[in-house]
């Protein structure tokens, strides 16, 4: 499904703000650093005993699962995930499992640090060092958190389609049994509950002012080096009625890539993908291999078809061959 959101920007010094003239801004998009950052709070700790001082989510909106997260954040997800957009990231796939094997999250890499004052002095450290691994004590290691851009789903209360993190008001989880949110914790380590809490020696007390600054890994002018490509396949052997446009899908969204599958009524498969260099190779190998019960006799790439790209990866219906 699409979805179209809008945002109203205003355009200030050296970067986009989204706010009011009361506060200040929830959001604000640094084109010439390459940055998003978030006015936070540091959400109070230790409310329901039952969790044990854990923590599922770096960050929630006022509305979210506050009582689990380390931050509170007044930016909408909506908004949010406009300004990623909107900033030249890719979103990708929560994580989760695939025919009984664990799937990684998948989307553009960011980095995530904390900013603060303390005693005047102005403080800025990553954010996996204010976060314990609850098995080890150990700080969480940095990690490359993973951009996956939520679901689109029905608002029960309107019938329109909206983010579902709209829904939930969860950003940003250290655990990976909540696809709605925008950013995904990338270690395995997620897909267990109650895996990590705050490092409250660390950690400011609650209710300080903070701001998250989000930087993607590969910066603007490295990321025009890996520019995307694209792959048009018709595929023959026994490839219809096993599988074949289920499992390209799968593999494709893990993989980040946009575009779609369809069968032909010839009984051959075509697919078209678009992404990045590596993650298409890779795509290619997983299509010669197909799924349990398919044989692939032959893969002919052909012309690519010109326009825009659906995303995410979809399922086509059957069409007659060119």
């Amino acid at each position: 499904m699409k979805c179209t959101l809008t945002v109203a920007v205003v355009l200030l010094l050296s970067g986009l703000q989204l706010g009011s003239a009361d506060q200040p801004p929830a959001i604000v998009i640094d084109r010439q650093l390459g940055q998003i950052r978030l006015t936070a709070t540091v959400a109070r700790q230790g409310i329901y005993p039952e969790l044990r001082g854990a923590i599922e989510y770096l960050a929630c909106g006022p509305d979210g699962k506050t009582y689990e997260a380390l931050f509170i954040c007044p930016a909408k997800p909506a908004a949010l995930y406009q300004s990623l957009i909107g900033s030249g990231w890719q979103t990708g796939t929560p994580a989760g499992t695939d025919q009984g094997m664990y799937r990684p999250p998948t989307g553009e890499r960011l980095r995530i640090s904390v900013t603060w004052r303390e005693d005047e002095i102005a403080k800025r450290v990553p954010v996996e060092s204010l976060i314990l691994d609850r098995e080890t004590d150990a700080p969480m290691p940095p990690v490359e958190w993973v951009f996956t851009g939520s679901r689109v789903t029905l608002d029960p209360a309107t019938g329109r389609e909206v983010l579902q993190a709209s829904l939930t008001n969860n950003l940003i989880a250290l655990h990976h049994r909540d696809p709605s949110v925008l950013i995904q914790n990338p270690l395995q380590q997620g897909g267990e509950p109650l895996r990590y809490k705050p490092d409250l020696a660390r950690l400011p007390p609650a209710g300080t002012p903070v701001g998250l600054i989000i930087e993607a890994v590969i910066p603007p002018p490295a990321k025009r080096a890996v520019d995307e490509s694209r792959l048009q396949a018709i595929i023959t052997g026994r490839v219809q009625g096993v599988g074949f446009r289920a499992f390209t899908q799968r593999q494709a969204r893990a993989a980040g890539l946009r575009g779609w599958v369809r069968n032909l009524t010839d009984g051959r498969v075509e697919v078209v993908a678009a992404g990045r260099d590596l993650a298409l190779e890779q795509f290619r190998t997983t299509l010669r291999n197909g799924p349990r019960g398919a044989v692939v006799e032959d893969i002919r790439e052909g012309k690519i078809p010109a326009g825009e790209l659906p995303g995410p990866f979809e399922i086509r219906a059957t069409a007659t061959p060119d």
